[in-house]
């Protein structure tokens, strides 16, 4: 039984690309407008062939979302809603919840990826939320193989004490092509 288990994780983890779920990563800040107003600001990286259904689709030459194209991210929540799709969603920490939009500003087809950002303008009652900070989340489905694995990402935000978040980029996932390196003479 145990050598099945790792026998199946080791398949998982040399799955190919085109076999892993469509949310690769996201990072999450915000900027103070003034007042209690913020920018929220969500880079994110999601699988460009998320699905056959109109997810990203786009002015690309197949259909799908390429550079200055704007897409509704959304995610197929297999866990509670059967297959259903949902939006990908920030949300504030103080009950307010946005669907959000992603501007492409990188895309390859062959690595299959999109990139680009998201902006939302919110204003709190405070500045904080009774002294601790507001948890400003973005959530969705789906980041493992299997098609479930919700994620969350989390910044927070505390206007008493600061005007802005550290925007904390993380790395992309790469996959290293088997071929041999071709030495340039």
């Amino acid at each position: 039984m145990t050598s099945r288990i790792w026998l199946l994780c080791a398949l998982l983890c040399l799955a190919p690309p085109e076999f892993s779920a469509h949310f690769q990563y996201a990072t999450v800040s915000y900027e103070s407008l003034g007042g209690n107003t913020v920018l929220i600001n969500v880079w994110s990286q999601f699988r460009r062939s998320f699905s056959s259904l109109s997810a990203f689709s786009g002015s690309g030459a197949d259909g799908r979302a390429i550079t200055g194209d704007t897409v509704d991210i959304i995610g197929v929540d297999y866990l509670n809603g059967g297959g259903s799709t949902q939006p990908v969603r920030v949300l504030t920490g103080d009950g307010s919840a946005y669907p959000l939009r992603m501007l492409v500003t990188q895309y390859s087809a062959t690595e299959d990826f999109l990139f680009g950002y998201s902006n939302v303008t919110h204003t709190y009652a405070a500045p904080n939320d009774g002294g601790n900070d507001w948890l400003v989340t973005m959530e969705g489905c789906c980041r493992d193989v299997s098609g479930g694995g919700s994620f969350v990402v989390t910044a927070r935000v505390n206007l008493a004490y600061e005007s802005q978040s550290v925007a904390v980029k993380s790395l992309p996932r790469h996959v290293i092509s088997s071929a041999p390196a071709v030495a340039l003479v």
